[in-house]
């Protein structure tokens, strides 16, 4: 059963969908488990939603009581995307949680996170307490590099529209220091958002309060897998008390890539419901 619903966050509300299973012989119902997913940013969103929302089902299937939610300022929530932060995300986050908590009325609360979603997702860990497992899938590592990404775009839809850099990565930055947003594939970002997302450094910052972590690398071919940063990430967490698994995938990027839905298995990514469903049942049944 799927039930839309706003729920409030300070002054504004958020969107979200809450799937509740519907009978009680799915495999992982009595084990009272339920999970807030966190999507990625901005454009990638868009991409995976379809994904995000076949895995919420399948998760909901197995008997996983799940809530797929729009931050601030995203899809159906209320705000301006110009006056989100990484802050705000993890305000978000949180109040998505207790809904979980008081809607689903579960024993165990986990997170699932995608690309800066996750990566938001784990810092989030570190200001709330009860979270039993923290699963996250291809996290933006490190924000400066993730920032440069951003930028690179903005050049390449400068290439495509002018047939020329108009403004190089230099002149972006002051126009982030005059005041001035720079548009991300037709997001804006502010010097605010820029210089938080800038600070992080996840290894450095390791999901405090959370028991079990399951980090998931995703690629179409490589011969290291996980890849380095997803390992070296993984070794610094275990350097703290957080129990960490490192995984990978060889599978499509969903977030990436529009796939036609006539295509096999169209918008689903079966390799990452399967890992994620497979670990969940290696833990709770």
């Amino acid at each position: 059963m799927e039930t839309p619903l706003f729920f409030r966050n300070g002054n504004y509300k958020l969107f979200g969908v809450l799937s509740e299973p519907e009978t009680d012989d799915s495999p992982l119902w009595s084990s009272s488990i339920g999970v807030a997913v966190c999507h990625p940013f901005a454009e990638e969103k868009l991409i995976a939603h379809r994904t995000l929302v076949n895995l919420g089902r399948r998760l909901t299937k197995e008997g996983v009581h799940c809530l797929r939610f729009d931050y601030m300022g995203h899809g159906d929530s209320e705000g301006d995307f110009e006056d989100s932060t990484v802050e705000s995300g993890l305000s978000d986050i949180r109040s998505a949680v207790e809904v979980v908590r008081q809607r689903a009325k579960v024993r165990r609360v986990g997170l699932v996170g995608f690309r800066f979603g996750g990566t938001l997702a784990s810092l989030a860990c570190s200001g709330m307490s009860g979270i039993d497992f923290l699963i996250i899938v291809a996290p933006v590592i490190n924000g400066t590099t993730y920032i440069e990404q951003c930028f690179r775009s903005n050049l390449t839809t400068q290439m495509r529209t002018y047939k020329k850099i108009v403004k190089n990565r230099t002149a972006l930055f002051h126009d982030l220091l005059e005041g001035r947003t720079v548009n991300y594939e037709g997001y804006e970002l502010t010097r605010d958002l820029v210089e938080q997302i800038q600070s992080i450094d996840l290894p450095t910052r390791p999901p405090s309060g959370v028991a079990e972590v399951l980090l998931i690398d995703i690629a179409k071919k490589t011969d290291d897998f996980p890849g380095g940063e997803i390992k070296a990430l993984a070794a610094n967490w275990r350097a703290g008390v957080t129990e960490v698994e490192a995984m990978g995938l060889s599978a499509e990027r969903f977030w990436l890539e529009h796939r036609p839905i006539d295509t096999p298995n169209g918008f689903r990514a079966l390799e990452l419901e399967n890992c994620v469903i497979g670990w969940l049942k290696s833990r709770y049944l």
